[in-house]
Order: C-alpha cells, then structure tokens, then sequence
C-alpha cells in the first residue's frame, strides 16, 4: 500500500514555511513517502503527498512536522490503500 492522503488533525501553532515533514518508518522494505506541508497563519492546513511510497502495511505510518522555528502541536493521520 501507499501514502494516498493526510488528513490534518490539528494544525498546531507557530509553524513557519519552513516546516517539513517526514513519515515514521513501515515495514521492513517499504520505500517512504514525501510531503510537503502547506502553512496558513502559522497553522498546517494541508499536506501535499509528494511521493506515494510503496510497501506500507496497517497500521498506518504517522507524520512528525519538523519546523526549525519552533512551531509545534500540528498532529495528521495518514491514509494508505
């Protein structure tokens, strides 16, 4: 299975543009999937999935954002199929 969606739970408070993400490791062989969050107000509205990945089994990967500024409490759940 792979990456198809992220729906954002919490947008959290703080981010900057310069926030990344990165999916949580799958099963052994799985190839990870990109992201790049979009930022509005400081706040994570949307992840545009920028490679799928491959090899994904349930339970789902989770999502970390990582912004160097300091923004935090951002939380998205990640859909595969």
């Amino acid at each position: 299975m792979k990456a198809i969606e992220v729906k954002i739970k919490n947008g959290g408070e703080g981010y900057s543009p310069d926030t990344s993400c990165n999916f949580s490791d799958g099963t052994a062989g799985c190839i990870h999937a990109l992201g790049k969050p979009t930022v509005v107000d400081g706040k994570i509205t949307a992840v545009e999935i920028t490679r799928a990945g491959s090899g994904y089994e349930k339970p789902a990967p989770k999502i970390n954002f990582v912004d160097p500024n300091g923004g935090h409490g951002a939380e998205g759940e990640v859909v595969i199929g």
